[in-house]
Formats: structure tokens, C-alpha cells, sequence
């Protein structure tokens, strides 16, 4: 064990405990693999890059694959044998698959005929966002689950969640897998691991800044300098995101407007007092500009001061919308979300059907339109909602008539991946989540000019 925690150091840093605890239950090849091992931890914590270096250290036959991409049980299936026979799909074979599963039992005789003409009964198959799995039928996790005894093979399922394991409901039952949590990372970790990029993020200023860059300003430049500035970043970022890859993406922007001044001869590079106040509200207006990567880089790219970066948190709402090329039935469910956020249930009738009947004016119908008008409802939202009722605001503004899909459902998905939209107690099913509008009224007027809708 020591070796391979040797070996993994300097790619694999802060994750001594999944690292040896994954070593204990698969890197002694005198025992027998467990039957099913459950990996517990939020995004962006380093499960599936560890789980695939000590797998490879470990020189195991092994298959990972994301249960979001095989989004059918036919495709996830075929997928993992086509991986373990080393089946490839070419033209010469009309792309067809190793052997086609209709079921589970078909997938089981499969297996079985690889390991004898492979001579290798040990395996390891890797599910991750293994949550998608409730999503088929009910008898397809409790059969991963048992793998190894239906194939009488050396077989370990590894299922990598960010849902506990208690929200993984059968009504066959499951059987109690062996949990392994990962924790976030915290500050200090992130520092160690952050600090790894400054030999990439050295290549990046000199490509940006060219000529202007003297080999005297590079020198000064040097690990210390990026480790300084990585802890004004994590002290700002820290408390509001601990997603690794999208800190450490913010992390590469921002540095570049750090080193800017020093550069310029402006400010010394170890007058860190003067540094902070010059980077302190670039990181702060950066803050609004989270997981739209696109909108802070252009403003990053097209202004060369501090103020264009402080302007695009206001900004981002106009450039998102052109840049991500959303699907139009995505673009009316959005605008169907503001509508059901900023407008009490009670109006949809009025608002959305044409026939509704008349409405007799009130003297306190007045005065509460009077109150309205001094007070916005987009300053009092945004509201939740049911499912129910965005479909039927989406479905009332759409101006062609369409059924309910899959299709249209998995696009809500979409849109709450990209926090467009937040789900709030949607774990189980989506018909019980409630959800809210996330984005700002700048935003939608955009996207409603798009497809022509008035907002």
C-alpha cells in the first residue's frame, strides 16, 4: 500500500483515505473482490480521477461509465461489454456491438463467455452518477449490486454518488453495499492542490502579455507570488463555491488581472497590501460570474482594466444567452420558470387562458394595483413552483401544441445542471421537486427576444 501511495502522490494529492481504502478492498490479489462498493461525496472532490489511477496502478480489467451518457439500460450495458471484450465499432463490423442485451440475463450470459475467452474472471465495473440508475427499471440495481454472484465471477461493482445511499429506493430491496465517503476539500487542501497549475498558469500570462513581460518580471513571479494570490482567491471564493475544477478555472482568470499591475511596473510584486486592494473587487464582481465561463472570459478579454471585469457580473446575464445556443423548448420552459417565479399562482388563469371571464372591478382591486405598481413583483421573487404548474405555463405560451416527452422533461434536467433553474427537494422523483427561476429579469428579456415572445 505504501508503494501505490507513493505512486500516486504527486497526480492524486488529499486523498490518502479513498486512495487506501480502495487498496484494501481490491489490491490483495489472494482475496476476493466485495461484491459492491458505494462511493459518497459532492462533485468536483477527485472520486472518479482516483478511482481510475489506483485501478490502473492496480492493473485490473476494468470499465468506467457514466450513467448520465448510457441514459438507456440496452446502451449502458453494451456499453461495459464492448469495453472489457475490446470490441471496437468500425465500419467493417456495420458498428455493431459485442452482443446485443435486450436484459439483464443477457448481460450475465455475456460476461461469462468474456471471461473464458479472456481466461479472466476479475473485474471491476465503475457506474458514476450511479443515481441515474433509479431511473430504470427497478430490478437493474439490485442485479449490479449482486453481480458477482449471478455471473459466479471475481466481480465488484463500484457505484460513485453524490445522493446518499438511503435515497436509493427498490421494491425488491437492495442489498447494503460498503460505503466509502469522500469529503470536500478544505482550504488548505485546495491551496496544495491549486498550487499544482502554476507552471501552466506561468505559460498562459507570457502567451497574454507577449513581449511586455520582462525575464526579470517572470522571475519575480514565482511560486511564492502564486501562492500569496491563492490565498486571496480561496479567501473569497472559499465560503461561496468548493467546486475544484470551476475554482480552479476562476483561479486561471483572475490571475492574469493580478499580475497585470506588476507587469506594468505598477505595483511591486511583494507589496502584497497594495495587491490585495487591487484584486480585491475583482474577485468579489467575479463571484457573480460562476460556472458562466464564457461571459467572464470575454469580458476579460475585451477590456483591459479592472472595471470591465467589475462590469461583467452585469454583463454575463446578456452574453450567456447567445453563447450557450439553448434549444428552443428550453428557451420557453425558462421563460415559462420566470413567469411562474415573479407572478402569484392565483393570476395564471388571467394571464394565460384566453377565455377566463370577465372580472369585475373593485374599489380594492384598485387600491392593491396601486400597491403593485410601487413595489415590482421582480422585487419581491422569485417565488417556487411545482412541475405542474411550468408545464402548463410552458405549454400556454408555446404557440405550437406538443405532447409531454422525455425529451422536454430531461431538458428541465438540463436546465437545473445549469443553474438556471434551482430544483428544491427533487432527490427522489422530479414530479415532487419544487423549483425556483435563477437567473435575472436582463437575462429572459434576451432569450424571449430570441424565439419572439414579449415578455
Amino acid at each position: 500500500m505504501n508503494e501505490c501511495m507513493e505512486y500516486l502522490r504527486p497526480t492524486i494529492p488529499c486523498r490518502k483515505h479513498l486512495i487506501s481504502s480502495l487498496y484494501n478492498y481490491l489490491g490483495y490479489e489472494d482475496e476476493p473482490f466485495p461484491e459492491c462498493l458505494f462511493i459518497l461525496g459532492d462533485k468536483g472532490t477527485g472520486k472518479s480521477k482516483t478511482i481510475a489511477a489506483v485501478l490502473k496502478y492496480l492493473k485490473h480489467v476494468h470499465v468506467i461509465v457514466n450513467c448520465i451518457e448510457c441514459y438507456s439500460l440496452k446502451i449502458l450495458l453494451e456499453n461495459i461489454l464492448n469495453i472489457l471484450s475490446g470490441h471496437e465499432l468500425t465500419p467493417e463490423n456495420n458498428y455493431s456491438s459485442f452482443a446485443k442485451c435486450d436484459c439483464f440475463s443477457d448481460f450475465v450470459q455475456s460476461m461469462q463467455r468474456i471471461s473464458k475467452v479472456n481466461s479472466v474472471d476479475s473485474y471491476v465495473i465503475v457506474l458514476e452518477n450511479a443515481e441515474r440508475l433509479r431511473d430504470m427499471d427497478h430490478t437493474v440495481l439490485p442485479s449490479f449490486m449482486t453481480l458477482k454472484e449471478l455471473t459466479k465471477l471475481n466481480i465488484c461493482t463500484i457505484l460513485v454518488s453524490s445522493i446518499v445511499f438511503e435515497k436509493f429506493s427498490s421494491k425488491s430491496g437492495l442489498p447494503e453495499p460498503i460505503t466509502i465517503n469522500v469529503a470536500q476539500y478544505n482550504q488548505e487542501e485546495l491551496l496544495k492542490i491549486m498550487a499544482l497549475d502554476y507552471n501552466y498558469n506561468k505559460t498562459i500570462l507570457i502567451q497574454k502579455f507577449g513581449n511586455t513581460i520582462s525575464k526579470a518580471t517572470v522571475e519575480d513571479l514565482d511560486e511564492d507570488f502564486y501562492t500569496s494570490y491563492l490565498n486571496a482567491f480561496l479567501h473569497v471564493f472559499y465560503r461561496v463555491c468548493r467546486d475544484l475544477p470551476e475554482l480552479r478555472y476562476m483561479a486561471r482568470i483572475c490571475y492574469i488581472e493580478y499580475c497585470r499591475p506588476v507587469i506594468e511596473s505598477l505595483i511591486l510584486s511583494g507589496d502584497t497590501t497594495k495587491l490585495w486592494r487591487h484584486i480585491a473587487p475583482v474577485l468579489k464582481s467575479a463571484l457573480g460570474t460562476l460556472y458562466q465561463r464564457i461571459g467572464l472570459q470575454n469580458c476579460l478579454s475585451n477590456n483591459d482594466n479592472i472595471t470591465g471585469l467589475q462590469n461583467c457580473r452585469d454583463n454575463s446575464e446578456l452574453l450567456l444567452p447567445q453563447s450557450s445556443q439553448l434549444p428552443g423548448y428550453a428557451k420557453y420552459l425558462l421563460i415559462a420558470a420566470y413567469l411562474a417565479s415573479y407572478n402569484a399562482a392565483k393570476e395564471d388563469k388571467r394571464l394565460f387562458v384566453q377565455h377566463h371571464g370577465k372580472r369585475k372591478k373593485r374599489v380594492q382591486d384598485a387600491k392593491n394595483k396601486a400597491k403593485v405598481t410601487e413595489k415590482l413583483s421582480t422585487q419581491i421573487g422569485p417565488k417556487t413552483f411545482t412541475l405542474d404548474r411550468l408545464l402548463a405555463i410552458f405549454f400556454a405560451i408555446l404557440e405550437e401544441k406538443i405532447g409531454l416527452t422525455c425529451n422536454l422533461l430531461a431538458q428541465i434536467t438540463t436546465l437545473v445542471q445549469l443553474q438556471m433553474l434551482v430544483s428544491i427537494g427533487g432527490e427522489v422523483s422530479i414530479d415532487s421537486a419544487h423549483f425556483q427561476c435563477a437567473v435575472g429579469l436582463n437575462y429572459i428579456e434576451t432569450v424571449a427576444q430570441s424565439v419572439g415572445f414579449n415578455i
